[in-house]
C-alpha cells in the first residue's frame, strides 16, 4: 500500500512532506510490497527537493526494490542530475553489483548523458558489463545515444567490449548509424571481430546498402552504385573478406589487390579518396593515403578528391590533400576550380590554404568565377582573402555582371561595403545595368545610400533608357531618396571621392594617420 508521503513525492510536494515529516513524525522509509521507498519515488520524478528533504531526514539511500533499483537508478531513469548529485552527496553508490539494476546503463540508455558523466566522474567502471544490456557503450551503440557514445569514446571506454563477443560495432551496424560507425572506428573499433554466430560487422550490414558502403570504405575501398555491380567488384569484395578487410593479412595478398582495384575505371567510377574527402573524414584519409592511394585521382568529370574536400568544407582534409601533392588548380568538366568550390561552401579556411598553395584568384571561365560566387553567396570573409591575394573585383561576367552587382542583387550589404572599400567600380554592373538599378529595383534604401556614398550615379541609363530612380516600385521609402539625391552631390561629397581617389585604393588605410578630427576621418573611411 502507498503510504500518504509517497503521495507527496507523486506531486513532488517538498512543503507537504516536511510537514508531514517535521510534525507528524512520519516514517520516511516505509515503504511498499515492492519495497518501493519514498526516496524511490520522488528520484523517478525527479523532484530534488524532496529527495533532499527525506534524505535530511534519514531516509535510506541505498534502498533497494524487488526489481533491484536504487534511488540513483531511478534518478538516472528520470534525468535528474540535480538528484543523482544529491544522492551521492549523501552517500549514495555509484558502482552496484552485477544483479542490481545498473544506473550508469540506465542514464546512457535514456541519453542522459550529464548523469552518466557525474557517475563517470565518481569511479563507476566505464567498462562495466551487466549480461542482459554489456557495457554502457554497447548500450548507447543499441539505443543510438550518439551524444553518449561520443562521451564515453572520449572518456577511454574500450571500443570492442560490448555484450559478451557482440562488439558495439555490431550493435551499431544493426541500427545502420553509420555515424556510430564511423565514429566507433576512428577509436579503433575491430572491424575483424566477430560475434557468438561467427559474423563480422560487415556481415550484418545489408548487402549494397549505405551501411556496407560505408564499412568498405573505412576498410580501404567503396563501391559506387553508379559503378555497377559487376563481376570484379564482387570478385575483389569477396578477396578482400578472405583477408580480414582491413589489409593485416600477408602483404602479397594487400599489392595484389591495391593493383587489381587500380586497374578498374577509375575515370567513371569515385574513389574511396573522394568519399573520405567528400565526408571529412580525415582519418581514412590518411588510411587511404598511407596505403598507397594517390590524391589526384579524378572521376569521368575531372572531379578531384580536393574538389570534394573544398565543396564540403573540410579545411582538415585540405590541408593533407595539398601536403601530399594535390593539384590546387586542377578544373573540372565545367570549369570548376578547388578554389570555386571553397567560396561555393564559405570555408574561408579552405580558402586561405588554397592561396597560400598558389590558387590562382582569377576564374578559368567565365562560368566559375571564385569571386563572383563569393559575393553572390554573401561569403564575406571568402571576399576578404580574394581582395588580399589580387582578385578583380570588376570582372564583368556577360550572364552574371560584376561580384558587385551580384553582392547587391543579393543584398549581402557586408559584402558590398567590402567591395566598394577595395575598389570596385560602383557604377559597373551587368551591361548597361548598373549596381544602383538593381538595387532600385529591389527597393534596399540601405544599399541605396551606401552606393551613393560612393559615387553611384543616378542618372544611369538602362538598356531601356531607364535611370534608377524610374524603377523603384510604387509606395516605396526609396521615392523620396531618390528625389532627395535629384540635384548634383553635395560639395562634401565630391570632396570625400576626390580625397579617395587621390589616395588610392591601396593607399585608403593611410587617412586614419592624417592630422585631421576624428569626426573627419570616419567620414573619409565611410565608418
Amino acid at each position: 500500500m502507498r503510504k500518504v508521503e509517497h503521495g507527496y513525492m507523486g506531486r513532488g510536494s517538498a512543503l507537504g512532506l516536511r510537514r508531514a515529516t517535521g510534525t507528524r513524525g512520519v516514517n520516511v522509509n516505509l515503504v511498499t510490497i515492492n519495497r518501493v521507498s519514498s526516496l524511490h519515488e520522488a528520484c523517478l520524478g525527479g523532484h530534488v527537493a524532496c529527495a533532499r528533504a527525506l534524505l535530511e531526514n534519514g531516509a535510506r539511500v541505498n534502498g533497494v526494490t524487488v526489481h533491484g533499483a536504487t534511488p540513483l537508478f531511478n534518478a538516472c531513469c528520470s534525468g535528474s542530475a540535480a538528484c543523482v548529485n544529491v544522492l551521492l552527496e549523501f552517500g549514495a553508490k555509484a558502482q552496484l553489483e552485477v544483479h542490481l539494476a545498473s544506473p550508469i546503463h540506465e542514464a546512457v540508455k535514456r541519453g542522459h548523458r550529464e548523469c552518466m558523466e557525474i557517475l563517470l566522474a565518481n569511479n563507476v567502471n566505464i567498462d562495466q558489463e551487466v549480461p542482459q544490456h554489456g557495457t554502457p557503450l554497447y548500450v548507447a551503440c543499441t539505443h543510438q545515444r550518439v551524444d553518449c557514445v561520443k562521451k564515453l569514446l572520449e572518456l577511454g571506454a574500450n571500443v570492442d567490449c560490448g555484450q559478451c563477443l557482440d562488439t558495439p560495432l555490431h550493435a551499431a551496424v544493426r541500427q545502420s548509424r553509420v555515424e556510430v560507425v564511423h565514429l566507433l572506428i576512428d577509436y579503433g573499433a575491430n572491424l575483424k571481430c566477430r560475434n557468438a554466430q561467427g559474423k563480422s560487422a560487415l556481415d550484418l550490414a545489408a548487402r549494397k546498402s549505405s551501411m556496407e558502403q560505408a564499412l568498405l570504405l573505412r576498410e580501404g575501398f567503396v563501391l559506387e552504385k553508379s559503378a555497377g555491380w559487376n563481376e570484379s567488384w564482387f570478385r575483389l569484395l569477396g578477396q578482400l573478406r578472405l583477408i580480414g578487410g582491413d589489409f593485416q593479412g600477408s602483404p602479397q595478398p594487400q599489392e595484389e589487390i591495391i593493383h587489381e582495384w587500380r586497374q578498374l575505371d577509375f575515370v567513371s567510377d569515385r574513389t574511396p579518396v573522394h568519399e573520405a574527402a567528400m565526408r571529412g573524414r580525415l582519418l581514412s584519409l590518411k588510411y587511404l593515403i598511407r596505403q598507397g592511394w594517390t590524391v589526384n585521382l579524378i572521376t569521368a568529370d575531372n572531379v578531384s578528391p580536393l574538389h570534394e574536400a573544398c565543396l564540403g568544407g573540410h579545411p582538415s582534409c585540405v590541408k593533407m590533400l595539398l601536403k601530399h601533392g594535390a593539384q590546387v588548380n586542377g578544373i573540372t568538366s565545367d570549369w570548376r576550380t578547388p578554389l570555386f568550390n571553397a567560396c561555393v561552401s564559405g570555408s574561408h579556411d579552405c580558402v586561405n590554404l588554397l592561396l597560400q598553395h598558389g590558387a590562382i584568384p582569377y576564374p578559368a571561365s567565365d562560368l566559375a568565377s571564385p569571386i563572383h560566387e563569393a559575393a553572390k553567396r554573401g561569403h564575406l570573409k571568402c571576399i576578404e582573402s580574394l581582395a588580399a591575394h589580387g582578385g578583380d573585383f570588376d570582372h564583368n561576367i556577360g550572364h552574371l555582371g560584376t561580384p558587385l552587382y551580384l553582392a547587391c542583387e543579393n543584398e549581402h550589404i557586408d559584402c558590398v561595403k567590402k567591395l566598394l572599400d577595395s575598389g570596385a567600380n560602383v557604377n559597373r554592373g551587368r551591361g548597361l545595368d548598373s549596381p544602383l538599378h538593381v538595387v532600385a529595383r529591389g527597393s534596399n534604401v540601405e544599399l541605396a545610400r551606401l552606393l551613393m556614398d560612393f559615387g553611384a550615379d543616378p542618372q544611369a541609363r538602362d538598356a531601356d533608357g531607364k535611370r534608377p530612380s524610374e524603377l523603384v516600385p510604387s509606395n516605396s521609402p526609396l521615392i523620396e531618396f531618390f528625389v532627395e539625391h535629384e540635384g548634383p552631390p553635395s560639395l562634401m561629397q565630391l570632396c570625400r571621392l576626390r580625397i579617395r581617389k587621390c589616395f588610392g585604393v591601396q593607399q585608403h588605410h593611410k587617412i586614419a594617420s592624417l592630422f585631421l578630427p576624428e569626426e573627419l576621418k570616419r567620414f573619409l573611411l565611410h565608418i
